[in-house]
């Protein structure tokens, strides 16, 4: 699998963690806050493997992109967010240094 391949797997991890997150944080219950604990945990050990794939000044941009892609996509499925004008630079620049890191 390519370090690619990797950061969006935790990207899956960390957004899906996130979502549990902020559900215990809208008030549907602690056990989301101990779900998303536990998948962020998870995610660690897809860490370890990314880093053996690349170096930490790459891994861990990338992922962070990544994760700013999924999550913004989850905020506006599962929980109706909007986005705002400056909102799709930021994305929009995400997605530029995934292109720019992909390749390690």
């Amino acid at each position: 699998m390519t370090l690619l391949a990797w950061c969006v797997l935790l990207g899956v991890f960390g957004c899906a963690a996130d979502v549990c997150v902020k559900k215990a944080a809208n008030g549907h219950g602690m056990h989301w806050a101990v779900v998303g604990a536990s998948v962020y945990a998870l995610g660690t050990f897809g860490w370890v493997r990314a880093m053996r794939l690349g170096k930490l000044s790459t891994v861990a941009p990338l992922y962070a992109s990544v994760i700013v892609c999924l999550t913004v996509a989850a905020g506006l499925v599962v929980f109706g967010e909007k986005l705002r004008g400056r909102d799709f630079v930021g994305i929009a620049l995400a997605v530029s240094a995934i292109f720019v890191l992909r390749d390690g």
